[in-house]
Order: C-alpha cells, then sequence, then structure tokens
C-alpha cells in the first residue's frame, strides 16, 4: 500500500523497504522517500495506544487535505502530514458494539472514506473532510 503527496511516498508493509527494514516483522512498519523512490527510510510506527496493545497492523493509506491516512484492523485511523510522526485519530472504532476492521480508506470530493468491517460480517464505514475529525460509524 503507498500513497503520495507533499513530495514524498509512503508506504505500509510487514517490514518496510530500505536500509532500516525488516523492523521487527511488523505490520506496523511505514517507510518514506522524498527522492522518487530511490531510497527509503523505514520506522516501526510508534503510537501512544494501550501499552497492553501491539501497534495497530495498518491495512491502507490515502493522501489527502494535506495529509496522510492509514487504517488499521484494529479500529485505528492515523494521519501524518510527512509519513513520520503519526497521531491517532480514531482509536478501535465500533459499530453496534463490535470493533471495526478497517480494511480500505479512499480520497475524493473532499473527503476521506475509511471502511471496513466486524467479526459479526457488519460492514461500517466513517467520513471525515480533514482526516482528523470523523463521523459516527455507520452501516454500509
Amino acid at each position: 500500500h503507498v500513497a503520495y503527496g507533499n513530495g514524498r511516498f509512503v508506504a505500509l508493509g510487514n517490514n518496510g523497504i530500505g536500509p532500516n527494514a525488516n523492523v521487527n516483522g511488523s505490520s506496523s512498519a511505514v517507510s518514506t522517500s522524498t527522492n522518487d523512490g530511490a531510497t527509503w527510510t523505514a520506522q516501526l510506527l510508534a503510537l501512544t495506544l494501550n501499552p497492553h496493545d501491539f501497534p495497530p497492523s495498518l491495512n491502507a493509506i490515502e493522501f489527502g487535505a494535506d495529509r496522510f491516512v492509514a487504517v488499521s484492523s484494529q479500529g485505528d485511523i492515523v494521519t501524518s502530514v510527512d509519513g513520520q510522526a503519526w497521531t491517532t485519530a480514531v482509536w478501535k472504532a465500533q459499530y453496534e458494539g463490535v470493533q471495526i476492521q478497517f480494511n480500505s480508506v479512499v480520497y475524493g470530493n473532499g473527503r476521506f472514506l475509511a471502511a471496513g468491517g466486524n467479526p459479526g460480517g457488519r460492514g461500517a464505514f466513517m467520513t471525515s473532510t480533514d482526516g482528523l475529525v470523523w463521523s459516527d460509524p455507520q452501516p454500509l
């Protein structure tokens, strides 16, 4: 999963890309490149979450509204303007009392849309105009 914006590529992956790749075998690795993909810097996504949780497993990334937005299978939505410093916009989103497993995020017509499902098979989505403030989950 790769997005481009603000003069850089940002890629998600199990181990990252470049000389710092294989960041603990984590699916929370984020790699950035500011020279058209010639070189990459990998890092483990560092967020302030519950200390008993693993870092979120990022499934998709998009660029819009001057920021990168990534979604996780643990119901998290995270944002960054540079692909290196990340903040949590949504933590463990739930629909009908069950955590949403986000698997996609897109940007178009001035709006982000993050979508996924839950173990019960119910699909849900959330929207945002800036990537920071999100709507309540709605059914698909």
